[in-house]
């Protein structure tokens, strides 16, 4: 019975993925980038955990966070671009996050080239054991920069939506803990 309650106990407190999502059409006065194009549509995603690995943390205001499968879009077609980081930042720091192509934002600043969405923070907790918040939040300011110059959009919507599948340690927790009892259980009848 231990190894049961211990085994949902760790169930409970894994970390699931979140899909963090959002998309639009820039403005006419977009400048032209390997990620941005005039009058054309965006739109990216990539997944985070719910209780993330940061880097980079400045307490009171923003870190980093580790990120896997980003993709993006410009005009339907993919492109084959990565950040070289993504940070977020709390409310007293503009809120929402930074989309940091080369080279990575430092600290509080704007991007060189990528994206900055000002709004809601979106976690809670501590710049340093933060935990991912899911729904919609609405930009109150969207600016594209590309070589430091920057092109303000029309506010967008990003979406955090959070995960029913279990990652794969979750997994591998579970069918341990099955082919224990499983185990234990042949045991007791042998």
């Amino acid at each position: 019975m231990r190894l049961l309650t211990g085994l949902l106990f760790a169930l409970s407190v894994s970390a699931s993925p979140i899909l963090i999502s959002g998309g639009g059409t820039f403005a006419g006065s977009t400048p032209s980038s390997t990620f941005s194009a005039a009058n054309q549509t965006w739109s990216f995603s990539f997944l985070v955990d719910s209780n993330p690995s940061v880097s980079n943390v400045t307490t009171g205001s923003s870190f980093d966070v580790s990120f896997s499968n980003f993709s993006y879009f410009l005009n339907g077609s993919s492109v084959v671009i990565s950040p070289a980081n993504i940070r977020f930042f709390n409310t007293a720091f503009s809120g929402m996050f930074n989309v940091c192509f080369a080279p990575p934002c430092p600290g509080t600043s704007s991007p060189t080239n990528g994206f900055e969405f000002i709004g809601p923070q979106m976690f809670t907790g501590s710049e340093s054991t933060p935990l991912m918040s899911t729904g919609s939040f609405t930009s109150t300011s969207f600016s594209v920069f590309v070589n430091s110059a920057a092109a303000l959009q029309s506010n967008t919507t990003i979406q955090a939506v959070g995960s029913g599948v279990p990652e794969p340690s979750t997994w591998l927790t579970l069918g341990a803990g099955l082919l224990a009892l499983a185990g234990r259980r042949l045991y007791r009848l042998g």
